[in-house]
């Protein structure tokens, strides 16, 4: 056993047995502190203006004080410090989703990222909802330079257009335009032109863009625009025919003409006579355009059904007998002008290219809307705190301050497993007698507490002070000897006791790890 041990364990045993003689070492200190104090010559640590010192009254005061700052100042510290690092980690997360489908240089890169931070404090799109289109549109082969103005345009569409969702304006005007060929930086025009269709007429969006894709790859092989095959969609639509029926029958129709235009013939001849139009007159218009065309061809058969019900005979002249192809043509020739109008509609949208920007601007008007857009200027403030301090600051200093930390914690775990069993009991018993320090300080922050309502105790009339007036008589004990050393005393006896059981674990412990380093010896000198 070595010397520290052996005095520990002795300094534990005389720390007992000054506690026998605590009640009578406190009697003294009471009494002669009772006097002091009614002689007005003792301050317990004064304040410089002769008044007592009060533990409990300045704990209360501390503890109230920083109730107030932890409330007032720390709380909403640490709330704005923990929202600015969610909201840039959200937005790190979902930016990286975009990296990984656009294929752009990092300062390409950058420039999106900026742009879709500034477009989320003019329209009321979440950063998360603009990331995941933009995301999208690199999956779809969108170009650099266009990505933000298709986010932008899908973004308004998804508020824009009934019963279309983000997702489904994103990927259907995208498969849309990449069938017609349509230039990339056209987006918003075909997406002006498929929101004037769906005001306008007795169809919603999204229904008119599931048609219109079905149209779009026969209609390019005619020339048909964008506000035409969206004109045809939207007339089957309103027409109350199927997506797959009207898609289906009106591609076949398309390239019936078309190959008839080609190599002339009878049924040229009857396409012809049905749109009241001699042969080649037919023909030459088909070539410069083929919307008007097929529409004189819709208007006649409606009118010949009208007159004399023979357009179910002049449909099986053309050899266009199937039972849906007929009911879809024959169902849109009998709306009288609405393929005409659907058509002129979907051109005009396209090109003066307006009714998406104003559609959007009255959802965009709305208090809901305004108090979204408001909130996402303060998101891209604590955003633009993370990029540039927080993360930053967490990255270079913070990591690697718990990586080090972790790597110690590691290392330690590591060399413990490789010591003998011994050993690592006195490693245990060490951290044990380490972690009754914060029950020690617990410990004397009550002791204080204590002493504070004890010396209100001993002024003049007291409870205490009373009965310290008789021991003291009683005894005619020297007060003015015992007076420091004894409250002190007292003190140091409370917590010995509070903490007996565990200086008397901690110094088992230590006899243990003393043991322990004697057997390792032992058996290193017998090796």
């Amino acid at each position: 056993m070595s010397t520290i041990a052996r005095g520990m364990a002795t300094e534990l045993r005389r720390l007992d047995r000054e506690f026998e003689s605590l009640p009578a070492n406190v009697r003294a200190a009471s009494s002669e502190l009772k006097r002091l104090i009614d002689q007005g010559q003792f301050a317990f640590g004064g304040s410089g203006f002769g008044k007592p010192f009060d533990p409990k009254a300045l704990g209360g005061e501390l503890e109230a004080v920083g109730t107030r700052l932890t409330i007032g100042l720390t709380a909403p510290i640490v709330a704005a410090g923990t929202a600015a690092v969610k909201l840039g980690s959200d937005f790190e997360s979902g930016f990286a989703g975009v990296a990984k489908t656009v294929e752009a240089s990092d300062a390409e890169l950058a420039t999106i990222r900026g742009q879709l931070l500034n477009l989320s404090t003019e329209i009321p799109a979440t950063t998360t909802q603009l990331n995941r289109i933009a995301a999208a549109a690199g999956q779809l082969g969108v170009s650099v330079p266009n990505i933000t103005k298709f986010t932008r345009t899908i973004s308004a569409l998804g508020v824009a257009a009934d019963g279309l969702s983000v997702e489904e304006a994103a990927i259907g005007l995208s498969r849309f335009q990449n069938v017609l060929g349509t230039a990339q930086r056209d987006v918003d025009r075909t997406a002006s032109s498929l929101v004037a269709l769906g005001n306008n007429f007795a169809a919603n969006e999204r229904e008119i863009l599931q048609v219109s894709q079905r149209l779009a790859a026969d209609g390019r092989q005619i020339r048909l625009s964008e506000g035409a095959v969206l004109g045809f969609g939207t007339a089957l639509t309103a027409a109350g025919v199927g997506a797959e029926a009207g898609g289906s029958a009106f591609s076949k129709l398309f390239l019936d003409i078309q190959s008839e235009v080609a190599k002339g013939g009878e049924k040229l001849d009857e396409f012809a006579k049905i749109a009241e139009r001699s042969t080649s007159e037919f023909a030459e218009l088909f070539r410069k355009d083929a919307a008007e065309a097929v529409t004189l061809f819709i208007e006649g058969l409606g009118r010949m059904d009208a007159a004399s019900g023979e357009s179910t005979l002049a449909l099986e002249t053309l050899g266009l007998t199937e039972v849906r192809l007929r009911n879809a043509i024959l169902s849109t020739a009998n709306a009288g002008d609405l393929l005409r109008r659907s058509i002129l509609t979907g051109n005009d949208a396209f090109r003066e290219n307006t009714a998406l920007t104003r559609e959007a601007q009255q959802r965009y008007a709305t208090f809901a809307s305004q108090s979204q857009v408001l909130f996402q200027r303060l998101q891209k403030v604590a955003i633009d705190v993370f990029e540039k301090t927080l993360r930053p600051l967490l990255v270079g200093t913070v990591f690697p301050a718990i990586d080090l930390v972790l790597s110690g914690i590691e290392l330690t775990v590591a060399v413990l497993n490789t010591l003998p069993a011994p050993v690592k009991r006195g490693a245990v018993a060490f951290g044990v007698l380490l972690a009754a320090v914060g029950p020690l300080v617990v410990g004397m922050g009550g002791l204080l507490t204590t002493i504070g309502t004890v010396s209100k105790s001993l002024q003049a009339g007291g409870a205490l002070a009373t009965g310290i007036d008789a021991v003291t008589a009683r005894f005619n004990i020297s007060k003015a000897a015992i007076t420091g050393w004894g409250l002190a005393l007292a003190g140091l006896s409370i917590v010995i006791v509070a903490f007996k059981d565990e200086l008397a674990g901690a110094t088992a412990a230590i006899l243990d790890f003393e043991t322990a380093q004697q057997q390792q010896r032992n058996i290193q000198s017998i090796i």
